[in-house]
């Protein structure tokens, strides 16, 4: 299993962001947790662990979930630990892969792994419920069947709330390659387009973070194009990048090395929109508010914009947890500044902007690596605090990307 996921990091080229997978000798042992049988007389509704031991609880199965699950396997593994992975989701999906999934270029159980097989290998248990409450002062997270998990530590890294519902329109008329679901149903539409080439519009609303997968996309996209039907097709399906940032490449970070120039120079056969806000998808086009604030509506018969993203409810409800979007308020350790055994992990986490002196409100992405070494950062301070020392671990929060373009590809 280990060698199928990385084969599958390897596909996506970024292995190296993910080493921690790879690298860490991994016990092979058989478990030794168990939960007590539920339903059982004298036996309360609630998922209950071994007693004496301490209960380190991660919410999230993707890219934050997943690493800092391996972590903890790795560095508690001497601290009589007991490892629980919760997620909705039965597999790992690698997201940066969903690009090719809307194209065509892989299947979904090409960039997925199950769960429920690959970590009760490392000795870490998997419930697949959807967490709807938590309660911090029970330190306790109540699932989607009304059965609770009490946790000792609690690592938060549900990725985000996808804000599809801000523009009106967006989620019925769009399509999205934030999670592999929409990327399957996006390919469906590719489809059609080459069966009835028209205009395409792909980009970034306003108070987007992640703006690498829509400028990777729209390359791809076009790459594709042409390996369908040549200049003629590619002609027949003019493209607009629509995005809030202020520049091409500036991937709200003021740009990460050259890719301002690099970006520019790949899509100058491409209308370019900056400095825009989307106010409107529809079935035949997108209408925006351009930079000269004029309203504007753009023919399209194929649309992929990224959105906004938000926290989970679950979290947004807790006082003092998160910001008014939802995202965890952590400080440099990834410890939550308001409950000291609770930290955040990944998309889900708050991070100021870098550039506030945009036209329009953009956020920073958080790309593999950064989410990685959120994790690890985390589980590190989680084991400080088990043996009463104080926390120390920081995160390296800066964005390494590496882009696709079909025929060729950068790294920022």
């Amino acid at each position: 299993m280990q060698q199928q996921l990385a084969q599958i990091l390897v596909g996506a080229g970024v292995l190296l962001l993910f080493a921690s997978i790879t690298v860490h000798a991994f016990p092979t042992t058989p478990t030794t947790r168990n939960y007590l049988q539920r339903g059982g007389v004298g036996l309360s509704s609630s998922h209950q662990l071994l007693a004496n031991k301490k209960n380190v609880v991660i919410v999230g199965g993707g890219l934050g979930g997943l690493s800092s699950a391996f972590d903890a396997s790795h560095y508690l593994q001497n601290c009589d630990a007991d490892i629980t992975v919760v997620s909705n989701q039965p597999h790992f999906s690698f997201v940066p892969s969903n690009p090719w999934i809307a194209l065509g270029k892989r299947k979904p159980q090409d960039i997925q792994v199950s769960l429920n097989k690959v970590l009760p290998k490392h000795q870490i248990e998997f419930v697949h419920h959807s967490v709807v409450q938590l309660s911090p002062d029970q330190n306790q997270i109540t699932l989607d069947d009304d059965t609770t998990i009490s946790y000792d530590y609690l690592i938060i890294a549900t990725g985000p709330k996808l804000g599809l519902d801000v523009v009106p329109g967006l989620a019925e008329y769009g399509v999205s390659i934030c999670t592999t679901p929409h990327a399957v149903q996006a390919y469906e539409k590719f489809q059609q387009l080459v069966q009835n080439p028209g205009p395409v519009v792909v980009g970034a609303t306003q108070g987007a973070s992640c703006f690498g997968p829509a400028y990777e996309y729209l390359l791809l996209l076009q790459h594709e194009l042409y390996q369908w039907g040549g200049p003629k097709l590619v002609d027949a399906c003019p493209m607009t990048f629509v995005t809030s940032e202020p520049y091409i490449g500036h991937l709200g970070l003021h740009g990460v090395g050259d890719s301002r120039r690099i970006l520019e120079q790949r899509m100058k056969n491409v209308r370019c929109l900056v400095n825009a806000s989307v106010q409107e998808v529809t079935k035949h086009g997108v209408v925006i508010v351009n930079d000269q604030d004029e309203v504007e509506t753009i023919p399209s018969q194929l649309t992929m914009m990224i959105p906004a993203f938000f926290g989970h409810n679950a979290w947004k409800n807790v006082k003092g947890l998160t910001d008014s979007k939802g995202m965890i308020l952590t400080n440099s350790h990834m410890q939550s500044v308001r409950y000291p055994n609770i930290f955040g992990v990944g998309i889900c986490v708050h991070l100021d902007p870098i550039d506030t002196s945009t036209k329009v409100p953009i956020g920073v992405p958080k790309t593999g690596y950064m989410i990685e070494s959120m994790g690890t950062a985390a589980v590190l301070n989680i084991r400080d605090l088990m043996h009463h020392r104080p926390i120390h671990t920081t995160p390296q929060l800066n964005g390494v990307c590496i882009t696709d373009f079909g025929n060729d590809g950068a790294i920022f």
